[in-house]
């Protein structure tokens, strides 16, 4: 005798209902399993772009003279590229992947906002890598800094601009006492262009001594190439030494042989190159007071 209001579930119903549940079952795990490998293949992805990258870097540097190379991203890949010293990091959303790298780009870090396109150059000048977003292309009359241009006949003047970083430093565009100081030819590093008599004389320590600068007379004593002041110990002096002598910084303005001005600076290097004592006629009259050294 059937109650009232009771419901009954036929055997056929029970199965409908159970394949139903199998179906969701399966379309959950499917998802599951498609979201795992997907992500997996992104990450897979992503860390073979940033290998191809720093492969392209070394690839450029390893070439002859001057070149330019440009490397395509894959079709629809959003990413951010951040190149460092020897070291290249790749991020999407939270996650970022990194790859080493051996060429020598220039010091300052780069960073590309989803670049569909990576043009790689490197100058045969000083032998660094620059990269700038987009393909290689070289226009000189605009205001834009083309890396490409070094590869080409022409000198981009919008490369060569008073106190602006562009990570490109053409030693057709350098010269010297123009009054513009191209930050990229003004570096620690030793790159054939000597930029101090445009660099230094509105910075009086900025950290930076040109090795281009060495035994050069441009008229400037850079404090910044005299690290190693005078001291009462001459081998403690010497241990100092940075190999850069100025010789703006000891000036003989009378023809008597020694210095003019005291200037409480014993250059070291302008005095001793490491192996023997250097004769400049000069005498440096704070290393001889101090140091008990004279020409």
């Amino acid at each position: 005798m059937k109650r009232k209001g009771a419901i009954v579930i036929s055997e056929a119903m029970l199965l409908a209902f159970g394949i139903v549940i199998s179906f969701i079952l399966m379309a959950t795990m499917g998802s599951m399993i498609f979201s795992s490998q997907a992500k997996s293949a992104d990450k897979s992805a992503l860390a073979s772009v940033a290998k191809d990258i720093a492969f392209t870097i070394d690839d450029v540097a390893a070439e002859a003279g001057s070149v330019a190379t440009v490397y395509k991203l894959p079709k629809g890949m959003k990413t951010d590229i951040e190149v460092d010293y020897k070291l290249l990091k790749i991020s999407v959303d939270n996650k970022t992947y990194s790859a080493p790298f051996q060429a020598l780009t220039h010091t300052r870090p780069y960073t590309l906002d989803n670049p569909r396109y990576i043009c790689f150059v490197k100058n045969q000048d000083d032998m660094r890598i620059s990269l700038s977003k987009g393909k290689c292309i070289c226009t000189t009359n605009d205001k834009h800094c083309d890396p490409a241009c070094i590869v080409t006949a022409n000198c981009d003047p919008a490369c060569n601009k008073n106190n602006v970083a562009d990570n490109v430093c053409d030693r057709r565009c350098a010269r010297t006492r123009d009054r513009i100081c191209d930050l990229d030819c003004y570096q620690n590093d030793k790159d054939g262009i000597n930029e101090a008599p445009d660099c230094t004389a509105n910075r009086a320590s900025d950290r930076i001594c040109d090795p281009d600068s060495h035994m050069q007379w441009d008229g400037i004593c850079d404090l910044d190439c005299l690290d190693n002041a005078a001291s009462p110990d001459p081998k403690k002096a010497l241990l100092k030494s940075n190999g850069i002598c100025d010789p703006e910084c000891a000036i003989d303005n009378d023809g008597n042989r020694a210095e003019d001005i005291k200037d409480d600076i014993c250059d070291i290097d302008c005095l001793y190159d490491g192996k023997d004592w250097i004769s400049d006629g000069i005498c440096d009259l704070d290393c001889a007071q101090t140091n008990l050294l004279c020409d």
